[in-house]
């Protein structure tokens, strides 16, 4: 719910008065107050947002106007605002989060990286005309902002040991694609898919191959939340999508892509037009057979939403990996190792979430929600 908003250098330049003050009362500026928003009465409080991602900055002063970093860790420490007063989230629940508060974001490049959720809150703008990179990669140790929540629960691994079975890909906003079966070993359904979560969390990763040699499953997308006073712009992409699956062994299953995490944006008009808003789900890796390792499975591409990341080859080694999910389409199963030796192919990782306030136009995959 917005509320209307007072931000103490706005009440200093123009003396913001209050419902409760009188005519003869001193204007804002001019009274003795310890703090600068101590009198202001509770409904005007710097309140963005709704429901339980309302976020509230009455105890923040703002930085002055902030271009990101291209490189930003939501460990401990700057930007991120420690600690976060208790006052921040109007409701609770959510998680601990790195907190950066601005007059004014600018973001080119950005890759984020680090345990927590990224929250950015601007008393004004945040425009992206470049790329702020919240994904999880393929290869890569470091994972997309609180990637991997431990709300996805654990996953069985498939069974078997020469011909193993395929993994599921990653589930949240939708499925992710079953594991195939080996040549002595099934493979693994994926997890249901969850309702809209009203919590920060990143996305699930996919599980690993079975055998002695299975591949690691891919992890799952990193969240990260937008909220500005005045508007949203989007040029250039957002990207938290989650990674495909690295290669699967000999006579063993592929693992399981990951699936998207999260993105969710608030202010009173956002701008998507020509920009990309994206969290798709990793690709599942193939199977092994007794003498080659299956294939990884790749990446989603954030500049092609809507195109369906490949997974690993079964030209040669076991069953091939599933796609992961790109709109509309969900997340392919993995496929199955026909030879006596030859592991299934993981499943590929399903849709993350993407929650708006403001329609969204552009590429935006998949499809955001929007009250």
């Amino acid at each position: 719910m917005w509320r209307v908003l007072a931000v103490y250098s706005f009440l200093a330049a123009c003396s913001f008065k209050p419902a409760s003050q009188g005519d003869d009362d001193p204007p804002i500026d001019a009274q003795d107050n310890d703090t600068p928003f101590e009198g202001i009465e509770p409904d005007t409080r710097s309140c963005f947002g709704d429901g339980t991602f309302e976020a509230c900055i009455h105890e923040i002063a703002p930085q002055p106007a902030l271009t990101l970093a291209t490189s930003v860790s939501t460990a401990v420490g700057a930007p991120c605002l420690d600690p976060v007063p208790a006052s921040f989230w109007a409701q609770p629940g959510q998680p601990d989060a790195c907190v950066v508060v601005a007059e004014s974001i600018a973001i080119a490049t950005t890759t984020v990286t680090g345990p927590r959720p990224l929250v950015l809150v601007s008393t004004s703008t945040i425009t992206v005309t470049g790329a702020l990179d919240v994904s999880s990669r393929q290869g890569i140790a470091a994972l997309g902002p609180a990637a991997n929540s431990a709300l996805c629960g654990a996953a069985t691994v498939p069974g078997g040991v020469t011909g193993a079975g395929g993994a599921p890909g990653g589930s949240f906003r939708t499925a992710g694609g079953d594991g195939g079966n080996g040549a002595d070993g099934t493979g693994t359904a994926a997890a249901a898919a969850v309702g809209a979560p009203d919590l920060l969390r990143g996305g699930c990763p996919g599980t690993k191959g079975g055998g002695i040699n299975g591949a690691d499953g891919g992890s799952g997308g990193g969240v990260v939340y937008l909220v500005a006073a005045g508007s949203i712009t989007i040029s250039g992409a957002i990207n938290a999508s989650g990674a495909g699956s690295g290669p699967g062994g000999v006579v063993s299953g592929g693992g399981g892509g990951g699936s998207g995490g999260m993105i969710v944006l608030w202010a009173p008009a956002i701008d998507t037009t020509g920009g990309r808003v994206v969290a798709n789900g990793g690709a599942g890796a193939a199977g092994g057979d007794n003498n080659t390792v299956g294939d990884a499975g790749n990446d989603p591409d954030p500049d092609a939403p809507g195109t369906q990341p490949d997974g690993g080859s079964s030209a040669g080694r076991g069953g091939g990996g599933g796609k992961g999910y790109a709109t509309p389409t969900v997340a392919a199963k993995g496929g199955l190792g026909d030879a006596i030796t030859e592991g299934g192919g993981g499943g590929g990782g399903g849709a993350g979430y993407i929650k708006s306030n403001q329609a969204l136009t552009g590429m935006v995959s998949p499809a955001a929600t929007v009250p």
